[in-house]
């Protein structure tokens, strides 16, 4: 009985995470006018240090060549972000997120990994392995629903 409980437990505290960081999304999305492509984009930007590859970002958001183009040129005129050729691959691009007009999630970004840092500090090896292994698993699960209603759709 006590397993069922924790089982209930975790699932409910899943869910409340899920529904957190959405609507900590879709409030970060609304506070600076984006679409929330552009807005996943510039949180990659941000996770990569602030530098990337175009074929790096379709494979992130999982979208086209031209619908990238599209997210780097809206974003580009809105100040965001800089493309510039790329020094290792001459016919490549690369694209650098501005960062003064950045600074306000690269801000939001490193106030939430700090958060992080403090909840797993005291955490062992054990239960790290635990948890990240939980968390791929649920990622995988979700990777697998988005591509089950892409293909019904």
């Amino acid at each position: 009985m006590e397993r069922d409980t924790e089982i209930l437990a975790v699932s409910k505290a899943l869910k409340g995470v899920i529904f957190e960081i959405a609507a900590a999304n879709e409030a970060a999305v609304r506070s600076q006018n984006l679409k929330d492509t552009d807005y996943r984009c510039l949180m990659f930007l941000v996770e990569t240090g602030g530098q990337s590859s175009p074929k790096d970002l379709i494979q992130h958001l999982g979208v086209t060549s031209g619908a990238v183009t599209g997210i780097l040129d809206r974003l580009e005129r809105q100040g965001y972000l800089a493309r510039s050729p790329n020094p290792d691959d001459r016919r490549g691009t690369l694209v650098t997120l501005d960062a003064r007009k950045g600074a306000g999630f690269v801000t939001a970004f490193s106030a939430m990994q700090s958060g992080f840092d403090d909840c797993i500090r005291d955490m062992t090896a054990q239960d790290l392995k635990t948890v990240s292994r939980f968390l791929d698993y649920i990622a995988t699960l979700a990777r697998q629903a988005k591509q089950s209603i892409e293909q019904e759709g």
